[in-house]
């Protein structure tokens, strides 16, 4: 039987290349033609060798060579709109340059072009072509379109996704604090950073691959279906490229950071520390936890604030060694507070200290509070406290009277101080100066000029004392001194023991923090082993000596009553 109107073979179409004007097959990559092949290179300015190797690369590069220059240039040219973007309730006009920096806006464009299309790999060699130097928007072929993002994060708000896409056009926009948040998540949402943060010190290095490229693009299209896994390899590459290579690198996600990092307070570390968790902003979650190291005490232990701390970051807080306090019973006040706020939810305004010991010995007796149910989740926050800190008896009798610590607990932390008294102040109990040391603080403020302290421990006084020497110029440093020396000195070691060694072995560190520029600088001393006597030399340390501008700045002096 005859076949009526046999199907063709479609001919393949070829091209002429090189100077000799040789024939070629474009869609084969070899087909054995060395010369056509050699011709082709040096017309395209391609190394022979590397084509041999990956044919390929050929149309690649030709292709690549439709970027102009120009599209590095950030002024936008005005015109219609290629894209409407239907989102929050609004028609958003996008150009297609500015749509490809962003991931999410991409996708939904590919997926646009293929969809209802026959030749769907046609749509991006289109695109390219659009952007020959010398064409015109008239001559773009490429036809307006309209997509639709469904946005659930309540964070973003018309106000803060007009603002992210701003930044599609502008080099930086202007934010205020309050819409910082909806613009962080609206940035996230569209995914500005994931495509172009990643490959950009490539791109600036001139790095890129086309594998690369093509493989950030497909890796983007895994996530959910996506017709760029339509686009042939030799589409897909210059494609891609363009994407990450031609397009102008903006990171609205940095820029948010930056104003996040640079606006803490007692009453955004809360909502700032979260975002940086849930959009996993390192730079920020890890600026919001420096910050808290240093303010817990002074500032956000001061503030109705503090209850909005989430119990994760209070806990890394209190387990680092960069923790800043006056003392140890002011990190456990500051503590007391926060419990007394997460269970009292409907207080307004600060509590006074009296208010929360009241609170807490209401409870009744047969039970110390870590020891109830509503305070077991509770115990690693207090772990983390040295309790064997507290040395003063009016202390200890308000950690027995607020029965909030199981007895075991403060029988340990007595049974630690009696044997530290029986040996001359020797802290036997206490092994790691980053971790178990006794700790107190300064606050140096711009209006000092000198700034002193004096501690008692186990019947050895010392002041710890900071000096500014100029406006850059500052030095800290610890001295032993005589309890007679001492301004009103009966009101201070009145029911104080007092050790009449001559000589105390303390090992010590000095430790001072200060913020400048949104940096936090750190100078330390080594850990210092040293013995105090009563008279010049011997009584003072060695200073810590520091050139900053910060203000304020934060002094922590760690100490350990070594084995003598």
């Amino acid at each position: 039987m005859k076949m009526l109107n046999p199907q063709q073979k479609p001919r393949l179409e070829r091209r002429i290349v090189g100077s000799t004007n040789r024939w070629r097959y474009p869609r084969q990559p070899f087909l054995g033609d060395l010369l056509g092949l050699s011709q082709m290179c040096k017309a395209a300015n391609i190394d022979f060798d590397e084509v041999l190797k990956n044919p390929d690369r050929l149309c690649f590069s030709q292709i690549q060579k439709i970027f102009p220059e120009n599209l590095k240039n950030k002024t936008i040219q005005s015109g219609e709109a290629d894209v409407i973007l239907e989102c929050l309730g609004f028609k958003w006009e996008l150009h297609q340059p500015q749509l490809f920096q962003s991931e999410t806006l991409a996708k939904l464009y590919l997926m646009g072009l293929a969809r209802g299309n026959a030749s769907p790999e046609k749509e991006p060699m289109k695109i390219l072509q659009a952007q020959r130097p010398g064409r015109s928007r008239e001559q773009r072929p490429v036809k307006k379109m309209i997509l639709s993002l469904k946005i659930n994060d309540p964070l973003v708000t018309k106000a803060a996704f007009a603002t992210a896409l701003k930044n599609l056009y502008m080099h930086e926009v202007k934010m205020c604090l309050d819409d910082v948040l909806g613009v962080l998540a609206a940035a996230h949402i569209l995914q500005f950073g994931s495509l172009f943060q990643r490959g950009e010190p490539e791109a600036w290095e001139g790095r890129v691959t086309r594998a690369s490229a093509c493989s950030r693009l497909r890796d983007a299209a895994v996530i959910m279906w996506s017709p760029v896994c339509m686009f042939p390899q030799r589409v897909l590459g210059p494609l891609a490229l363009f994407f990450v290579t031609q397009v102008p690198r903006r990171v609205p996600g940095t820029q948010c950071v930056t104003v996040m990092m640079s606006g803490l307070t007692p009453s955004t570390i809360k909502n700032f520390y979260l975002a940086g968790c849930k959009y996993k902003e390192e730079a920020l979650t890890t600026a919001c936890e420096k910050w808290m190291e240093m303010n817990l005490v002074p500032l956000v232990g001061t503030q109705i604030h503090l209850r909005k701390i989430p119990k994760e970051l209070l806990h890394k807080v209190l387990k680092s060694p960069r923790l800043f306090t006056f003392s140890e019973f002011h990190l456990l006040k500051t503590l007391l507070l926060w419990v007394y706020l997460q269970l009292n939810s409907k207080t307004e305004t600060f509590p006074m200290y009296e208010t929360v010991l009241m609170f807490f010995s209401s409870f009744p007796k047969n039970c110390s509070f870590l020891d109830r149910d509503v305070g077991q989740n509770l115990i690693p926050l207090f772990l983390c406290l040295r309790l064997h800190s507290i040395t003063k008896g009016k202390d200890l009798e308000e950690l027995r009277y607020i029965n909030f610590f199981p007895e075991s607990w403060l029988v340990r932390v007595t049974a630690n101080h009696y044997h530290a008294l029986e040996n001359g102040g020797d802290m036997a109990h206490v092994k790691d100066l980053s971790t178990q040391a006794v700790r107190f603080g300064l606050l140096f403020n711009q209006e000092y000029t000198t700034h002193s302290k004096v501690i008692t421990i186990y019947g050895f006084f010392f002041e710890i004392k900071g000096v500014k020497h100029d406006t850059t110029s500052y030095s800290f440093h610890m001295q032993r001194i005589r309890h007679t020396d001492l301004e009103c000195a009966s009101a201070v070691y009145e029911n104080t023991p007092i050790s009449l060694r001559a000589e105390r072995l303390v090992t010590y560190e000095i430790r001072a923090q200060t913020l400048v520029d949104g940096k936090w600088q750190e100078f330390r001393t080594n850990q210092i082993t040293q013995k105090f006597g009563l008279v010049k030399p011997s009584c003072k340390s060695q200073a810590l000596k520091i050139q900053t501008v910060g203000i304020p700045i934060y002094a922590s002096f760690s100490f350990i009553f070594s084995l003598s």
